[in-house]
């Protein structure tokens, strides 16, 4: 009995070690089959409290993965996430909205009359994420 429970042992050590990064590249990636199927709503409106931040982001970077084709550009991704904040953070992006959208081009890309935040904080959606969290982190929104 014993050797058959080392022998065992042995089997579950081997499951145990890392994958290496090949077998990560082929495993089947079934996701896109997924993605019809779930429903994900869109995440709750962001007043600004720092202690739902990274629920937030977390929920919206999930809804935008999942609705990935409702989204063009990252510029459509930060409009969107624009939408649901509100109180202190929607005070803090107001002004760069209405920059962008008083000195977008004629096909809602970024412009040169833009003032350098307004372009960090909407040409990608990495640079929004960011500089809502340096935001947070100078306690401008608490």
């Amino acid at each position: 009995m014993s050797t058959t429970g080392s022998h065992n042992a042995g089997k579950n050590k081997s499951k145990a070690d890392p994958v290496d990064d090949v077998a990560i590249k082929n495993a089947p990636v079934q996701i896109g089959k997924l993605n019809a199927a779930i429903k994900v709503h869109p995440p709750a409106m962001f007043d600004g409290k720092k202690a739902r931040l990274n629920g937030f982001l977390l929920q919206l970077k999930l809804f935008l993965y999942f609705h990935e084709e409702r989204f063009s550009s990252d510029i459509e991704k930060v409009l969107y996430a624009v939408t649901l904040l509100k109180g202190p953070a929607l005070d803090w992006i107001e002004g760069f909205t209405n920059d962008y959208i008083n000195k977008r081009g004629d096909n809602g890309e970024l412009s040169c009359k833009m003032s350098k935040e307004t372009i960090k904080n909407f040409g990608d959606f990495e640079g929004f994420e960011a500089e809502i969290c340096h935001m947070q982190n100078l306690r401008i929104f608490d």
